[in-house]
């Protein structure tokens, strides 16, 4: 074995145990797609879209459009608060037979805004694309609601409303699977690279020589069991023929002693 390792030995020994590399690929490649499609539970996402804004003839709120963009933070906190997600809650179990409890809303929805925008987006996810749309539709229409009574807005309009979206937005199928395939390449790279570092057996002449100080006189070549049993049937035909040779031989050194006594 030798000490150092380069390059060149980590290509050769890539090549020389490609077929446990693609193996173990495939392994990495079954076992994700397992999780992905079997174990991991698809999440659907539906969202909708709103424009709060404030009254235009209040003095106090000075620049409208800038107010409502500075607004909208306070909007998000709105929708996120206990007044309106305790409120969407009762909504959704009673009138859509849901069981959903506080914590499972807040945790389903988020609240975003577009850069320098006066829209903002109430987004649900959940493992139904129905009870996303359902979340999503109703915490906006409660927070219509609460919205006019606690803060001073003009107005709240739902610019677009929530739909079904029937493909799900988690897990990543292609992500996982490649995902997948890359750990298992790497697992199986690793466990190839522990088992040469662990083989202590020589594999090369010019280590004994240069390590050991030891000169080569010969080496003995190795034979498959082809080579072998090829050879084999060389020594024993060699063998045959040697014996044949030699029975005429022994006839004629029989004659002349008989011819002898004679």
């Amino acid at each position: 074995m030798k000490n150092d390792f380069n390059l060149y030995d980590l290509w050769d020994l890539i090549k020389r145990n490609f077929i446990k590399l693609l193996t173990w690929m495939f392994v990495g490649l079954g076992v994700a797609g397992i999780i992905t499609f079997f174990v991991i539970t698809p999440q659907y996402s539906s969202q909708t879209q709103l424009i709060a804004q404030l009254p235009k003839d209040n003095p106090e709120l000075g620049n409208g459009v800038n107010n409502n963009l500075m607004m909208i933070n306070t909007y998000k906190d709105l929708v996120k608060s206990n007044l309106v997600i305790d409120a969407a809650v009762d909504e959704l179990n009673d009138e859509y037979h849901y069981h959903v409890t506080s914590g499972e809303l807040n945790k389903a929805i988020s609240v975003s805004q577009e850069q320098n925008s006066q829209m903002f987006t109430i987004k649900a996810v959940s493992t139904s694309p129905k009870e996303a749309r359902d979340m999503a539709n109703v915490v906006a229409g409660v927070f219509q609601k609460k919205a006019l009574k606690v803060m001073k807005v003009d107005k709240i309009s739902v610019t677009s409303k929530a739909i079904i979206n029937p493909r799900p937005v988690s897990p990543n199928n292609i992500l996982n699977l490649l995902i997948g395939m890359m750990v298992g390449l790497l697992v199986g790279l690793v466990l190839v690279l522990i088992s040469s570092f662990r083989d202590t057996t020589i594999k090369d002449e010019d280590w004994i020589a240069d390590n050991l100080g030891i000169t080569i006189l010969g080496a003995i070549p190795e034979m498959n069991n082809k080579e072998l049993s090829v050879r084999i049937q060389q020594v024993d035909t060699n063998q045959m023929n040697e014996e044949d040779h030699s029975q005429p031989s022994n006839q004629n050194q029989e004659q002349r002693r008989n011819r002898r006594r004679v």
